[in-house]
């Protein structure tokens, strides 16, 4: 019996550690009309669910509350009601969260990263259009393929 309750704690705990945390400190720089704004979304889980608030270092506004904070399937939801704030994103495979702030209906995107748990990769708001950028010699490729 003693040793059934252990395996059943190790498989439990196997699937806990594959699951999708994402509590902690995830930062991005927010680009409004060619100024950067650094903004913190401050994540912690709770019993009662995933609690969040908001930080604007740049404007020295520090645990904004947050009135909804929703991470399912991948997708966060953060809403600040009285400041007309809602932020969308997903959780991509580089354990960074891709998305868009929205502020009195002008959208803005915000990419997400939280230094303690992203895999390395650079983190940009821009869309990745090309990974490389290369030009190629058509008559050297020629010459490499005939010799």
């Amino acid at each position: 019996m003693k040793k059934l309750i252990i395996s059943i704690a190790l498989v439990l705990s196997a699937f806990i550690a594959n699951g999708q945390n994402i509590t902690g400190k995830w930062n991005g720089k927010l680009n409004l009309r060619g100024r950067e704004l650094t903004i913190v979304f401050n994540l912690k889980q709770t019993a009662n669910g995933l609690v969040a608030s908001m930080d604007s270092p740049d404007q020295k506004v520090f645990d904004l509350a947050t009135t909804a904070a929703v991470f399912e399937q991948s997708c966060l939801k953060i809403k600040i009601e009285n400041a007309g704030i809602q932020y969308e994103g997903t959780l991509n495979q580089y354990n960074q969260i891709v998305g868009n702030l929205t502020q009195s209906g002008e959208v803005f995107s915000l990419n997400l990263s939280n230094p303690r748990i992203s895999k390395s990769k650079e983190m940009t708001n821009e869309p990745n259009l090309a990974i490389f950028k290369f030009s190629i010699d058509p008559a050297a490729l020629l010459s490499d393929i005939i010799d």
